[in-house]
């Protein structure tokens, strides 16, 4: 083994538990997402987070990755 981790995901939560900044690894490089809410606590805004800049991008449901969109399913399940 080279020591190099092939994948490995933190999460930073806010003071709800909602997830507020993601970092992803993956074969060693590195990017970081970035998450924004409504009021009613509604996932709006899906960020790359750059160095340098931010990428942004307003998002709809549809558009999430597929991880998201399973938690966002869990978290519905689980207020419901």
């Amino acid at each position: 083994m080279s020591g190099v981790v092939v994948f490995e995901v933190d999460y930073i939560r806010d003071d709800l538990g909602r997830i507020d900044v993601t970092t992803e690894r993956v074969n060693g490089a590195t990017k970081a997402f970035d998450y924004d809410y409504d009021l009613a606590g509604r996932l709006t805004v899906y960020k790359r987070l750059k160095a340098a800049q931010e990428e942004v991008a307003s998002i709809l449901p549809w558009n999430l990755p597929q991880h998201i969109r399973r938690l966002l399913r869990e978290k519905s399940r689980a207020v419901c």
